[in-house]
């Protein structure tokens, strides 16, 4: 699970991910210089990766609706999380939804591995705004707290 996500002015992150909403390519991308973006599948949830000034980025295609964005970053942070090491998020491409947005990476960082080897998580970061995200780390961790319990076998919690 991720342990806690930071909010940064400038990051150097292995990976970036920007958001394109509602077909909005961000302003540093333009179909000129990649060619991708012409046939580039816009549906919810898909991501186009870039290699840009030799940092990997992707850009991740959502509605313009809170529910989308959980939905879109919880797929594509299942998919990436074991591929980076340091993930940065840029808060003004999602809109600076980053209550929403941390709420949603931290319900699908959920995994019950009580049993099994832990894979390291990336440290997740946010660039731009400074945003109050104690609202949202709160209901994550409780929320994942509460699978843990559903998920754990009925007799280690009652061991009588």
């Amino acid at each position: 699970m991720i342990k806690k996500i930071e909010i940064q002015k400038e990051t150097n992150a292995d990976c970036t991910v920007y958001a394109i909403i509602d077909k909005k390519i961000p302003s540093f991308l333009t179909k000129e210089n990649y060619p991708l973006l012409e046939s580039f599948d816009y549906k919810e949830g898909k991501a186009i990766q870039i290699l840009l000034n030799g940092k990997l980025v992707y850009c991740l295609s959502m509605k313009n609706t809170n529910e989308s964005l959980r939905k879109s970053v919880a797929s594509f942070y299942k998919r990436i999380k074991h591929d980076v090491k340091t993930l940065s998020f840029d808060l003004e491409s999602f809109q600076n939804k980053g209550e929403v947005l941390s709420e949603a990476l931290y319900m699908a960082s959920y995994e019950f591995n009580q049993y099994t080897a832990v894979k390291q998580e990336p440290t997740v970061v946010f660039k731009g705004a400074n945003q109050n995200l104690e609202t949202s780390y709160i209901l994550g961790k409780n929320i994942n707290e509460a699978r843990y319990y559903g998920d754990e076998a009925p007799n280690v919690l009652n061991s009588e």
